[in-house]
């Protein structure tokens, strides 16, 4: 589950709103037992354990909400239009250029955020990440495609960002494959200054003669660090 915004408010709301959300939706009675867990948790670290010790138990071993709630509070962002935009460094392995990968994702965010849009059409708080492994072969085609981890709360809005990815079309490259990491997330925070498509390509050394459309945020502090072969 995404609960929006649950990085900026403090330990109670954040204990308020998990108690709230197992009292009313929770179907599962060990969920409900999760409750009390997170009760009796003196500290915000010990209610990050009882979520991390439960999640563990059913084979899963990332927890975000978990990560949340021994985090600091975070302070609250100005709403922005929906985007889908990378949270983190994407990786490369094989000969493709980084630039090149930037121009596809810029080129494709626009029809990724139509489908963010649609989504929020019936769930208004919808967020959440999706991070997405492909590989593309020497023609360029996407020739598979898999998520790696997502917490996205809609299956009709990940499976059409999806779809989006698997049409992309990348230049041709020597092969045999080239494999892609895209950590994704949706978001109505605002962009940081300076987030536009052409501000990315600059970062990545690519020349910009005219400004894209379709911003795609990235961290600045990223961008750099994207190599061929993933260093």
């Amino acid at each position: 589950m995404a609960f929006g915004h649950l990085a900026e408010q403090d330990d109670a709301t954040r204990l308020q709103r998990l108690e709230d959300w197992i009292d009313q939706g929770a179907k599962s009675p060990r969920t409900k037992e999760l409750g009390d867990a997170l009760r009796q948790g003196a500290t915000p670290a010990d209610r990050a354990k009882a979520l991390r010790d439960a999640a563990a138990k059913v084979d899963m071993f990332n927890c975000e909400i978990a990560k949340i709630l021994e985090g600091p509070v975070l302070p609250a962002k100005g709403n922005g239009p929906p985007m889908v935009r990378l949270f983190g460094e994407p990786q490369i392995i094989g000969v493709m250029k980084p630039e090149d990968v930037a121009k596809v994702l810029i080129d494709a965010t626009p029809a990724m955020n139509d489908c963010y849009k649609k989504g929020l059409e019936k769930k208004a708080d919808l967020a959440g990440k999706l991070a997405v492994k492909l590989k593309v072969n020497p023609d360029g085609k996407v020739t598979s495609l898999s998520p790696a981890d997502e917490s996205v709360p809609d299956k009709d809005t990940a499976m059409c960002i999806l779809q989006v990815l698997k049409g992309m079309e990348f230049p041709k490259n020597p092969g045999p494959l080239v494999s892609l990491f895209l950590p994704l997330e949706l978001t109505t925070s605002a962009l940081p200054p300076g987030a536009s498509g052409a501000a990315l390509r600059r970062r990545v050394g690519a020349p910009v003669p005219m400004p894209m459309p379709g911003p795609m945020g990235m961290p600045s502090s990223l961008v750099p660090r994207m190599r061929p072969g993933g260093h």
